[in-house]
């Protein structure tokens, strides 16, 4: 059992009210998700190519004293690229000048335990451990500004409590994921796709709907699990011992069109 909030701001001068307004609703969600809270945030996209990146150092060896300042001069060292970061605790969000490719296999390679949380123009995505008033004090929810956000609480039924495993998933550029109760066959989809070099980066039931690293993006889109079980199989396709398809589940992208609130 968790909870779900999500909140889209039709009037413009409200916008920079978004974070104070959301978070009577995520605390409101404590009883069905104690254990973790996150929430993606949608705001004013950036210019051009420029991506950001939203990171999580708390699973790295300096925790929330991980040296933000030093990975954007190791960037602009290594891959000849001026990036800019707004930390806030264990949680950053880096803005590169372009595709965020190349920095996302710096970071495999030289920081691996960072935990890619997004990518996108607009996203940025912030979750850990701890009560939703917790986690929306740690990291100043009230101050985010945007046109509209998805939030989560967690009550983990199926695996950890750790940040890692806390909601939302990332599922695309800005695109991410959250879900509520138990998908009835993830293993199923997990065997299936697994044979086809899909990796997955969890092990809670929605790792079978966010993105992996296998095989080549479609040109103009993104690809993530769900998406190429739908295409390749059909979401009625039945799964011997497992049912049909996946449970809905509620997800925001940056070109939002559902009323969330």
């Amino acid at each position: 059992m968790c909870g779900i909030v999500g909140l889209l701001v039709k009037t413009p001068a409200l916008r920079d009210q978004l974070g104070s307004l959301m978070v009577p609703m995520l605390i409101g969600m404590t009883e069905r998700g104690p254990d973790s809270a996150g929430l993606a945030v949608f705001g004013t996209p950036t210019k051009n190519e420029r991506r950001k990146i939203s990171l999580y150092s708390g699973l790295t060896d300096d925790g929330a004293d991980f040296n933000w300042a030093g990975l954007a001069h190791e960037l602009r060292e290594h891959l000849d690229m001026k990036v800019e970061i707004s930390a806030k605790g264990n949680h950053a969000v880096l803005t590169v000048p372009t595709a965020p490719e190349a920095v996302k296999r710096y970071l495999r390679e030289k920081h691996p335990k960072l935990h890619l949380l997004s990518t996108g123009r607009s996203i940025d995505l912030y979750k850990d451990i701890g009560t939703p008033a917790e986690v929306a004090a740690r990291y100043d929810f009230e101050s985010l500004k945007g046109s509209h956000l998805v939030g989560h609480t967690r009550m983990a039924t199926e695996s950890a409590v750790t940040p890692d495993r806390a909601h939302p998933f990332t599922a695309g550029e800005d695109f991410c994921l959250v879900h509520n109760g138990s998908l009835s066959n993830p293993n199923g989809i997990r065997r299936q796709l697994e044979p086809q070099g899909i990796h997955f980066d969890t092990d809670t039931p929605i790792g079978e709907l966010p993105p992996y690293e296998g095989p080549p993006e479609p040109p103009g889109g993104h690809r993530h699990e769900w998406g190429d079980a739908v295409a390749e199989r059909g979401v009625d396709e039945e799964i011997p011992g497992e049912g049909r398809g996946l449970a809905p589940y509620p997800q925001a992208a940056d070109d939002a069109a559902v009323d969330l609130d």
